[in-house]
């Protein structure tokens, strides 16, 4: 005798939502194939050495724009933090960039620690971030 399912509200996994981690990676391979592999993001989880930096989330990462021409080089463009549950998210960019004239005058990110609450939001603060003068200048720099 086969028992009834008893998981009754399992969400349908067909369709996977769209995550952080995935879309930052996203980028790198873009940022990759655009530059002939010279140029990608570095994306790593906080160490344990940084783990009291995480404060109480679950789970952070870091960015960090690098070059395969200096290896010894790298910028840290953002961090994000999160629980198990991902939204609200803790997005972090480097202070430099909170003075990049671009993004000063877009005003979307008005402060270097930020809360996050869904998807499209990180999307926006990631094409901010990564469309600064600052990074565009990097880019252009190591490349």
């Amino acid at each position: 005798m086969k028992m009834d399912n008893l998981w009754t509200n399992l969400p349908d996994f067909k369709e996977v939502e769209e995550l952080p981690l995935d879309i930052v990676k996203e980028q790198s391979d873009y940022l990759g194939k655009a530059t002939n592999d010279y140029l990608y993001l570095d994306i790593s989880k906080h160490s344990e050495n940084e783990k009291e930096f995480l404060m109480d989330y679950d789970f952070g990462y870091k960015c960090i724009l690098r070059s395969n021409i200096m290896p010894e080089y790298g910028f840290r463009i953002l961090e994000f933090q999160y629980d198990i549950d991902i939204f609200p998210l803790n997005y972090i960019i480097n202070n430099e960039l909170l003075q990049d004239e671009k993004i000063q005058s877009n005003k979307i990110i008005t402060k270097v620690s930020t809360e996050v609450v869904d998807i499209t939001e990180f999307k926006e603060f990631l094409k901010e971030t990564l469309n600064s003068n600052k990074i565009q200048n990097l880019i252009k720099n190591l490349y």
